[in-house]
């Protein structure tokens, strides 16, 4: 008899849907119905128990977590503040670009998630317009925080001077 007949399929932690099975030795795995890309992880602590996340909220989590290191890292030496801007532009374009990606799929697909709601059809498609402009924007402010790293952070020692620096501005 077949022990696992009972069980049926896992449910897509984002859409609640059941997914087809996992293909054999393959970390990342897609929802059809919802087309999230889906990750397989192993907790910490407990090597025998296996999870299914979102690959969103695990980008999500490793740039919030590197915004707290990068902020506390730069507070606690002191650094001067061109590393503080670098500290936090980083995570924040990639903030941005899952955002724009899971906006891209929440207009794709019609489901999209909005504080642990999901939404479906004309306001899934909504919120992954809004999703997407909101993306774009974190990434804008990405770019301009490293434009202003740039800007900020003088050239090490021994430096060949920059190619327009013989150049006075006006």
């Amino acid at each position: 008899m077949n022990m696992m007949a009972g069980f049926g399929l896992t449910p897509c932690p984002y859409c609640h849907r059941a997914m087809m099975p996992w293909e054999p030795g393959h970390r990342i795995h897609r929802c059809e119905t919802c087309r999230r890309p889906l990750v397989l992880f192993r907790l910490l602590f407990q090597s025998r128990t296996w999870r299914i996340a979102p690959l969103a909220a695990v980008i999500h989590a490793g740039a919030a977590l590197a915004l707290i290191l990068g902020v506390g890292t730069a507070i606690l030496l002191d650094a001067p503040p061109a590393w503080l801007v670098f500290a936090v532009a980083l995570p924040i374009a990639a903030l941005g670009a899952i955002d724009i990606a899971d906006g891209w799929l929440a207009c794709r697909t019609g489901i999209g998630r909005l504080f642990l709601k999901i939404r479906r059809g004309r306001a899934a498609k909504t919120v992954g317009v809004l999703r997407v402009a909101f993306g774009l924007a974190g990434c804008a402010v990405a770019v301009i925080g490293l434009m202003l790293f740039g800007e900020m952070h003088p050239a090490p020692p021994g430096a060949a001077p920059h190619p327009t620096a013989h150049m006075v501005h006006r």
